[in-house]
C-alpha cells in the first residue's frame, strides 16, 4: 500500500538533524528548569514539575519539526504531551517503588525510562498510521533510544555523585547533561522516524541491453 506523503514546505535541514537539535535544545531546557526546581529542598516533589510542566513544550516543538512532513502535526503534539506525561507516571513510580526495595533493584531504574519511551511512541503510533506501513515500529525506536541513552545518563550521574558529594549540581552541569541526552535520544528516534515516513525505495533489478 502507498502512503500520500503531504505537500512539503521548504525545509533547510533534513527531519533526521532538525528533530536531533530540537530535541537537544529542549531537553537542555527543560533539564535546566528542573535544575532550579530541585534548588528548593524544603519541596522535595517540585523536580517532578519539570518533566511534567515542560510535557507540552516537548509535544509542540516535535509538532513544530513535523509541520513539513505530518499533516496531524498538532495531533502528534497532542499524542506527545499526554504520552509523556503518562509514560512518566508510569516510570516514576517505579522508580519510587525502585527505592522504597529493600535490595534496591537496579534492573528497574534500567527498565524504567524505556518503558516510559514505550509508553510515549504507543500514543504517537496511532498518528503515523495515515503515513506509516508499521506505525508499531515507532514504540520500539522509542524504545531503543532510551535504552541506549542509560550508559551516558547513568555516567553523568556517577560522576555528580563523585564530583559533589552533597554540593549543589552546577546549572551548566545540569544543562550539559540535558543537551546530550537530547542529542541521543533525538538522534536515534530522527533517524527512525525518517526511516519510517521515507523508507529507501526498493532496487529495481537490471535489465539486460540484449533483452
Amino acid at each position: 500500500m502507498e502512503f500520500p506523503e503531504p505537500p512539503l514546505r521548504p525545509r533547510a535541514l533534513p527531519l533526521w538533524l532538525e528533530w536531533t537539535i530540537v530535541s537537544s535544545l529542549v531537553a537542555g531546557t527543560v533539564g535546566f528548569g528542573q535544575h532550579h526546581l530541585a534548588s528548593w529542598p524544603q519541596f522535595p516533589w517540585l523536580p517532578w514539575l519539570g518533566p511534567l510542566l515542560g510535557a507540552p513544550f516537548v509535544g509542540l516543538a516535535q509538532g513544530f519539526v513535523l509541520r513539513s512532513h505530518l499533516r496531524r502535526g498538532k495531533a502528534w503534539a497532542k499524542a506527545s504531551a499526554i504520552g509523556l506525561w503518562v509514560g512518566l507516571s508510569v516510570g516514576g513510580l517505579m522508580i519510587w517503588l525502585m527505592q522504597r526495595s529493600p535490595s534496591g533493584n537496579f534492573s528497574i531504574l534500567l527498565a524504567a525510562f524505556p518503558i516510559a519511551a514505550a509508553i510515549q511512541g504507543a500514543f504517537q503510533a496511532p498518528v503515523l498510521r495515515s503515513r506509516v506501513q508499521h506505525p508499531n515500529r515507532w514504540i520500539l525506536i522509542c524504545a531503543l533510544a532510551w535504552f541506549v541513552n542509560l550508559f551516558p545518563m547513568l555516567v553523568f550521574g556517577a560522576m555528580s555523585l563523585d564530583w559533589l558529594e552533597g554540593a549543589i549540581v552546577p546549572a551548566s552541569y545540569t544543562l550539559l547533561n540535558g543537551l546530550l541526552s537530547g542529542a541521543i535520544v533525538g538522534l536515534i528516534r530522527g533517524v527512525g522516524l525518517s526511516l519510517l515516513l521515507y523508507p529507501p525505495s526498493p532496487r529495481q533489478p537490471a535489465q539486460s541491453s540484449g533483452s
